[in-house]
């Protein structure tokens, strides 16, 4: 009975955690120091291995290419042993909740405890609970992690042997003095207050605000509006989520090859004014970019808003005909140095009002090879200079630099700008320049007659009305 709940007890953990096998490897490593201490009879730890394995077979199979393609994307970006070591070790003892200036002070009282659990052992079971503890520590460094802000919580598996060491030191010195005892309970209550009062009262603590971000996705604005969301499973939305807008999972079952997915996605564009894009990272839940880089050549992107690791993307999806030579077209040509021309503009629209959002398309011709990739901006000024609006990105809101351009191309430069809700009512220039990301140097306009020339151009003007 009890080998039956060990096999259940590893399937729980591998089925908890993607790391939880490491604490299974912990202790297969124990089992085999055992057997080879004790010559045991191994058939029954064999059989409850061979169980755990059979009933983990269906998910393996199931989630095999997810964890090829997400093992294809991790890397550890250059963190050190050393630095895991401290990481972990304060998630562990304090949370993150702690200045890096202070833990070690902090943490002393944690490490002794640990160690003087540790010593107190006997050989065997002091090695339990050391491999227990670096085991999973150790393999999770070498097979790699994606770093992202909260990295410590891939080696939270290794944080019960921890715990069992720091309560072994404590009993340790309690029975040899309970005075003794006291202080050991005091080292880690002390400093465990200190981190906790941090975590509730300090804003630098404060847990990212998606409950903030999804009021605003939801929010009324008198648009007709939809949500894109590319993995139901993100925090932000399954638990955020009050139903205010329709979403659509984008892939999907039946909607996941790059056709299907720009099909499904210029389904919503044309039945919406906006969309919102709701964008969970890593990178393996939309692996070629294929739903940012269609809105981005299809639609008029306004922010980007990133909260630990979801993105949430503003579209503007205007029914206006802004296409080159249409109805809102604005032809005019302004010639750039490193062979780019902006022929004409075609906005959303002229009158606005303030905190209105502004769709501008810009046409780029290419006259020979761009030397640097350049980065466009859009200036929204009223008479006495200053910005009630502005965009910066490379072409096409980064996904088309212009080191890629060739000779006689015309580019289609879609972007938003949300105006300020402080913009006073009045008639406003939309200026368009190039500037070097490298630099900050702006491309100068080539006069006719070779004289300097301005570093922008007046691409047209709208009206703020109150």
């Amino acid at each position: 009975t009890l080998w039956v709940a060990y096999a259940l007890a590893n399937v729980a953990a591998l089925l908890s955690h993607y790391f939880g096998g490491f604490v299974v490897l912990a202790q297969a490593l124990y089992f085999g120091v055992f057997w080879w201490r004790h010559r045991v009879d191994g058939r029954e730890w064999v059989a409850s291995q061979l169980a755990a394995g059979l009933l983990l077979a269906p998910w393996v199979i199931y989630i095999w290419s997810a964890l090829q393609r997400t093992g294809d994307l991790v890397s550890r970006f250059g963190i050190g042993l050393d630095t895991i070591a401290d990481r972990v070790l304060r998630a562990f003892s304090l949370g993150m909740s702690v200045a890096p200036k202070d833990a070690p002070t902090l943490l002393f009282g944690f490490v002794v405890l640990a160690l003087i659990g540790l010593a107190s052992l006997r050989t065997l079971k002091g090695a339990f609970l050391g491999l227990y503890v670096v085991v999973p520590v150790l393999v999770t460094y070498v097979i790699s992690f994606a770093p992202q802000v909260d990295w410590p919580r891939y080696f939270i598996m290794a944080s019960p042997g921890f715990y069992a060491l720091l309560a072994r030191g404590m009993s340790v010195l309690h029975k040899g003095l309970p005075f003794l005892g006291l202080i050991g309970f005091l080292t880690v209550a002390v400093p465990s207050l200190v981190s906790l009062n941090n975590y509730y009262f300090d804003p630098r603590y404060a847990r990212f605000d998606f409950r903030g971000q999804m009021a605003e996705v939801e929010a009324p604005n008198g648009k007709q509006e939809a949500i894109i969301v590319n993995d139901l499973r993100q925090e932000a939305f399954s638990y955020y989520y009050k139903g205010l807008k329709p979403y659509s999972k984008v892939p999907r079952e039946g909607v996941e090859g790059r056709p299907e997915i720009e099909a499904e996605l210029a389904r919503l564009a044309a039945g919406n004014e906006a969309l919102w894009l709701v964008k969970y990272m890593p990178p393996d839940y939309d692996p070629d970019n294929a739903i940012e880089r269609w809105l981005a050549f299809n639609a008029y992107k306004v922010n980007d808003n990133w909260v630990q690791n979801i993105h949430f993307h503003y579209y503007l999806a205007p029914k206006l005909d802004l296409t080159r030579g249409g109805p809102n077209y604005r032809p005019f040509e302004a010639s750039f140095d490193d062979n780019v021309t902006l022929l004409g503009s075609a906005f959303t629209g002229a009158v606005l009002h303030p905190g209105d959002t502004l769709g501008v398309a810009l046409y780029w011709q290419v006259r020979g090879r761009v030397p640097q990739d350049y980065k466009v901006f859009i200036h929204v000024l009223d008479a006495r200079e200053d910005k009630i609006a502005q965009s910066d990105s490379q072409p096409v809101v980064d996904f088309s630099p212009t080191t890629s351009w060739k000779a006689g191309d015309v580019i289609e430069d879609k972007r938003g700008l949300r105006l300020s809700k402080d913009a006073k009512p009045g008639e406003y220039r939309v200026l368009v320049g190039l500037y070097s990301g490298a630099t900050g140097a702006r491309l100068r306009i080539t006069p006719s007659d070779g004289s300097p020339g301005a570093d922008s151009v007046v691409a047209g003007t709208i009206m703020v009305e109150p």
